[in-house]
């Protein structure tokens, strides 16, 4: 069950996403956020559309142990 209290997930996979996570902060300064960087792995644009899917899933499976209640 999602509740108010549950952070937002931020996946940046290397271009825009400091940028969104501060348009999030500014739009809803009551949420929480937890904010992944993945560095190790950029630019997601050059891989395969399977490597891009593995890699995600790997975010979301983290977010999942975060109690996340939606991703970005």
């Amino acid at each position: 069950m999602l509740t108010k209290d549950m952070p937002i997930g931020v996946l940046d996979s290397g271009v825009g996403g400091l940028s969104v996570l501060k348009t999030l902060r500014e739009k809803m300064p009551a949420e929480d956020f937890i904010y992944l960087g993945d560095t190790a792995n950029t630019p997601y644009g050059s891989r395969t559309e399977e490597d891009v899917r593995a890699l995600v899933e790997k975010v979301l499976n983290f977010f999942d142990t975060q109690n996340v209640k939606l991703v970005v």
